[in-house]
């Protein structure tokens, strides 16, 4: 029975990014893994907290209910 709940929820993913082209690269993995397996909700900051959010709030929320997270990072980022 538990594993029938776990089934139906959907799995949440924090990708975090730093640069430019890192956020190229995760927006580009959220709208990739967002088509390919429609039970997972991918969350990138800029896309995801809207104008005049609470920010802070939002980013915490979301490190505490995310599930997984992927880190975008390219050689520019550390630039």
């Amino acid at each position: 029975m538990l594993y029938l709940k776990w089934r139906h929820k959907r799995m949440r993913v924090f990708i975090n990014w730093s640069g430019v082209r890192s956020h190229v690269v995760a927006i580009a993995l959220k709208n990739f893994i967002g088509d390919i397996i429609q039970s997972v909700t991918p969350f990138v900051s800029d896309e995801d907290i809207i104008s005049g959010e609470r920010w802070t709030a939002r980013l915490q929320e979301e490190l505490q209910e995310n599930q997984y997270g992927i880190l975008s990072i390219t050689n520019s980022s550390s630039k």
